[in-house]
């Protein structure tokens, strides 16, 4: 009896298919759990439910989410939809804009927060770059713009 080193091709395609159906399976496997253990957010809670703010949820999204995460991408499109009166009930627009806009303010300024953080920086940098510099007419004007940008 001889013995073959090379394998035939009959194991090579037994051992692909093996390969190709353990891979598959742990896609599965990990898409399964990520499904199973998402977490459920609900901004917009039925009519019936005794909440007492609605507004509540959205807002506690879009004030201590980390920013770019899933949960803040979905308050800012409860948000846009909400604006947009697209497919939302009226009662929630109605409690979106009552109590004089209080809950109205508390989404535009955490909605700008963001932006407002960008600015800041940007201020800095521009500042701290330009004073570096020799005193000229435009580092002056650059002064006087971080100076009005502090107040």
């Amino acid at each position: 009896m001889t013995f073959n080193p090379e394998p035939r091709s009959a194991e090579i395609l037994i051992a692909l298919a093996g390969g190709f159906i353990l891979i598959i399976c742990w896609e599965w496997s990990t898409n399964l759990y990520q499904v199973i253990f998402t977490q459920r957010i609900e901004f917009a809670p039925t009519e019936k439910s005794k909440v007492i703010n609605p507004s509540e949820t959205l807002l506690s999204a879009l004030e201590k989410s980390s920013c770019g995460s899933f949960q803040q991408y979905l308050a800012y499109h409860d948000l846009s939809m909400l604006c947009e009166s697209n497919n939302v009930d009226n009662w929630r627009i109605n409690e979106f804009y009552k109590d004089n806009g209080k809950i109205y303010t508390r989404v535009i300024s955490a909605c700008l927060r963001p932006l407002e953080k960008l600015t800041n920086l940007q201020s800095e940098r521009v500042c701290s770059h330009q004073l570096m510099k020799s005193e000229t007419m435009d580092n002056i004007q650059v002064r006087v713009t971080c100076s009005l940008n502090s107040i």
